[in-house]
């Protein structure tokens, strides 16, 4: 999924002039068992460093301990805000029963995305020109004058 909302569509009353560049929103990760994925998700901070993005809202249920070192050291730096969240109900303390129903429930899978992206946007809209919900795997493309 790829979608960028302009801030100034919700908020018109912000003064003209004052903003930051790029936020990015995540869906929840799960990386339990991670692997290749700490490098392709330090990478991925990376390249969006590199294109201008500001700060990255990131959402994790349960990730692998090396990931979470590296996730700790971008927010360090002010590049990655790290929100925990879990699922609702008796699946919230068990880390198995929450990447059983993260697999096998799509519509809880879509519900908590859903919360997620709002709070997100919320949190993010205010000071930023644009916010775009990416996940871990997509780049947005530059920005050009139309």
């Amino acid at each position: 999924m790829f979608l960028i909302c302009h801030r100034q569509f919700f908020f018109n009353h912000l003064a003209l002039g004052w903003k930051k560049p790029v936020a990015v929103c995540t869906r929840g990760m799960m990386f339990r068992r991670a692997g290749p994925m700490v490098t392709r998700v330090i990478e991925w901070i990376e390249l969006l460093r590199i294109l201008g993005v500001e700060k990255i809202f990131l959402y994790y249920y349960d990730v692998e301990e090396y990931l979470m070192k590296a996730l700790r050291h971008y927010e360090a730096r002010g590049m990655v805000d790290l929100t925990q969240i879990s699922l609702s109900g008796h699946r919230a303390s068990d880390s198995l029963l929450q990447e059983l129903t993260w697999k096998n429930d799509v519509m809880a899978q879509w519900a908590h995305d859903r919360i997620m992206y709002a709070d997100c946007f919320y949190r993010a809209a205010q000071s930023y020109e644009f916010v775009a919900v990416l996940d871990v795997d997509e780049v947005g493309g530059g920005a050009a004058e139309v």
